[in-house]
């Protein structure tokens, strides 16, 4: 079976209340009572709040004259559609964030370490923050810095 990939598969919750109850006129609560499952098992099935389980499949294709492995294969469509997208944005932000150095040339000072106070360069504020860093490592508090004349 070709999955769309323009947008997600239909769900199995959309399949079970168009293409199913809604013809045949079943309601939810029957057909949980049917199943003899809850009645929010069946609601958290249509509203794409709850899977498909290998149980649920089996009960479904038993009052409904269908196989699990229909059911099964819906939600598994549904499952593998997420995922991509989910790995799809993971790899989008990793990208993001990996800067070449060959390709936009020397590397910068972070931006959070850039226009710290008046006076203050980038190189020292970021010398400080790490100064910072080292004490608290040590579990010492960091010294005071000198202060500047102005001028």
């Amino acid at each position: 079976m070709a999955q769309p990939t323009h947008r997600s598969p239909t769900t199995p919750g959309e399949i079970l209340l168009e293409d199913w109850l809604t013809p045949i006129s079943m309601t939810q609560v029957t057909l949980s009572e049917k199943m003899s499952v809850p009645i929010q098992l069946v609601n958290g099935i249509i509203n794409g709040r709850r899977a498909v389980t290998a149980s649920s499949a089996l009960k479904l294709s038993e009052v409904l004259g269908t196989t699990p492995e229909f059911w099964m294969a819906a939600q598994n469509a549904i499952d593998l559609y997420e995922a991509r997208k989910t790995l799809a944005n993971k790899l989008l932000r990793h990208r993001g964030s990996t800067v070449s150095k060959a390709s936009h040339g020397p590397r910068r000072a972070p931006t959070h370490f850039k226009s710290v106070a008046p006076g203050v360069s980038a190189g020292m504020a970021k010398a400080a923050t790490k100064t910072a860093a080292a004490a608290k490592r040590k579990h010492k508090s960091p010294s005071k810095p000198a202060k500047r004349k102005a001028g």
